[in-house]
C-alpha cells in the first residue's frame, strides 16, 4: 500500500510562488523554468505582479497552491494571455498566503489613531467572549453547588438520623 505523500506542493513550471526577501518581498511570480535544483527562472508577469523575468533563489520563494498550464520558457507576453485566461489573480487571491500578505500590508498601513482602534475593539471583543465563557462556566459551578448542597443535606439528615436513634437506645 503506498502512503500519501507527505509534500503537496512542488516545484513545477506554472507554479505561482511568493517571492519572501530581496527587492520584490512580497510579490508575486510563475516558476517559467528550472534552472537547477536550487534556482528556478520566474516572471511576473510584470505588468500584473511588477516582477521582471529572472532567476531566483528557492529559499527565497514560497511556492502556493495555484499552478499555470504552461510550456517550458514561455515568452513574456504568451505568459501574460495564459495569466489572464486561467484568472491567476482570482485563484492566487483566495490562497491563505496572499490572505496573510494582504492583511499584513493593511496593518503596517494603519495610522497612530487606526491602531488604537484595533486595541479597543479587540479588549471589548476578549471582554465579551470571557463574559460568555464564565457565564457557560457560571451555569455549571451553580450546577454543582445544587448537588453539593443535596450532599450536605443528605449527611446531615443521616447525622440526624443515627443522633435520634441513639438517643433512643439510650433512652430504652
Amino acid at each position: 500500500m503506498a502512503d500519501k505523500s507527505f509534500y503537496t506542493l512542488f516545484v513545477e513550471l506554472g507554479r505561482c510562488v511568493l517571492i519572501i526577501d530581496g527587492v520584490n518581498k512580497g510579490k508575486t511570480a510563475c516558476i517559467v523554468d528550472i534552472c537547477d535544483q536550487n534556482r528556478v527562472l520566474v516572471d511576473g508577469p510584470f505588468a500584473f505582479t511588477g516582477v521582471r523575468r529572472q532567476l531566483y533563489n528557492l529559499k527565497v520563494l514560497h511556492l502556493l497552491p495555484v499552478v499555470m498550464k504552461i510550456k517550458r520558457g514561455l515568452r513574456h507576453k504568451n505568459l501574460m494571455k495564459a495569466y489572464t485566461e486561467q484568472k491567476v489573480a482570482e485563484r492566487l487571491s483566495n490562497t491563505r498566503a496572499i490572505k496573510v500578505r494582504d492583511r499584513r500590508i493593511l496593518r503596517n498601513n494603519l495610522t497612530d489613531y487606526e491602531r488604537h482602534r484595533v486595541k479597543v475593539l479587540k479588549k471589548r471583543r476578549k471582554a465579551i467572549i470571557v463574559k460568555e465563557f464564565r457565564k457557560l462556566k457560571g451555569v455549571k459551578k451553580e450546577a454543582d453547588l445544587k448537588l453539593k448542597k443535596a450532599a450536605v443535606a443528605k449527611r446531615q439528615a443521616a447525622k440526624a438520623a443515627s443522633f435520634a436513634a441513639a438517643k433512643k437506645a439510650e433512652l430504652a
